[in-house]
């Protein structure tokens, strides 16, 4: 849920800039708890139609649409207004005559405190080997000096090893 709250202040900041004539608006998920024996949490989101996939967490991206474009730049814009701090990536929703939705995005940090497809600093820098500006980045918008692509370019989301929080049940505590 940290992720989505993190996207969806990056996203309401690019809105706020109204660089483009439209909204991009982050799908709000909810955690249901099952009873399956022992309680399990699932995130639930609504349905969303049209679904493209824009750009992944290793800087593959699709760029040849306007609303492809408009990703790539969002991730730009954030990483300069965070300071080199955030980028959010893997972004992928459904595209509508008002805007976009987006589902399930990542958000990489320096610090690497959004979980496993977080790859932190190494992916932010990757992410930045593959982009190129386009007509909705700002020439001053700041970019890492360091641009080396740690990550093999690849489509789908990327996700390293971490360990769960300790005193949960042991099936919970795995590395993916």
């Amino acid at each position: 849920m940290d992720v989505v709250e993190k996207a969806t202040e990056i996203a309401n900041k690019y809105n706020d800039l109204e660089l483009i004539d439209k909204k991009i608006i982050i799908n709000q998920p909810e955690i249901w708890k099952f009873q399956f024996g022992d309680r399990q949490l699932n995130l639930v989101e609504p349905m969303i139609d049209n679904f493209e996939k824009f750009n992944s967490n290793t800087g593959w991206k699709q760029d040849r649409t306007a609303w492809g474009q408009v990703m790539q730049a969002l991730a730009h814009f954030s990483f300069h207004c965070s300071g080199g701090q955030f980028t959010p990536c893997d972004l992928q929703g459904g595209v509508y005559s008002d805007g976009v939705v987006l589902t399930d995005p990542v958000v990489m940090s320096r610090n690497q405190r959004f979980g496993p497809t977080d790859l932190g600093g190494e992916g932010i820098d990757s992410f930045f080997s593959r982009h190129v500006c386009n007509e909705y980045c700002r020439e001053w918008w700041t970019r890492p000096a360091r641009r080396q692509a740690t990550f093999a370019d690849r489509k789908g989301t990327t996700m390293i090893r971490v360990q769960t929080q300790t005193g949960r049940s042991p099936f919970s505590r795995q590395y993916y």
